[in-house]
């Protein structure tokens, strides 16, 4: 696989709370895949895990932007940059070994959740392997 490039972001909401949006290029062409997390992935510990929402494609322009988000709703900061080193899947879960810039190398899983309410995370995120390169 030829690396390709992920970033997180530090949402910043009108109302003041905040989320890291997680956003990763499978391909080079498509639109980003993005998942809502309560906190930075790569501070996730071995065998941590944490709750995310799986959100919608982004714009590719995510990978390197910082600032405003349309429609008043509020501002992005990027927190974190990497490459994402090899993608493998089995069924719905995925297997996603990342090596961020100032940062460790992980392995991380993420597997589908049986979505019972509009307030139940969408997916389980995984830290199989951490390591500093």
């Amino acid at each position: 696989m030829t690396p390709t490039p992920t970033v997180q972001l530090r949402h910043e909401l009108p109302d003041g709370t905040w989320h890291i949006d997680w956003m990763l290029d499978r391909d080079q062409h498509s639109d980003l895949i993005t998942f809502r997390l309560p906190d930075r992935l790569d501070h996730l510990l071995n065998g941590a895990f944490m709750d995310a929402d799986s959100l919608g494609g982004h714009r590719r322009e995510y990978l390197d932007y910082e600032g405003p988000v349309s429609g008043n709703r509020g501002s992005v900061t990027q927190v974190a940059v990497g490459e994402i080193l090899d993608w493998a899947s089995d069924g719905d879960e995925w297997w996603i070994t990342v090596h961020w810039e100032s940062g460790p190398r992980q392995i991380i899983r993420i597997v589908p959740q049986e979505v019972k309410s509009e307030s139940t995370p969408t997916c389980r995120i995984y830290c199989e392997e951490s390591s500093l390169s």
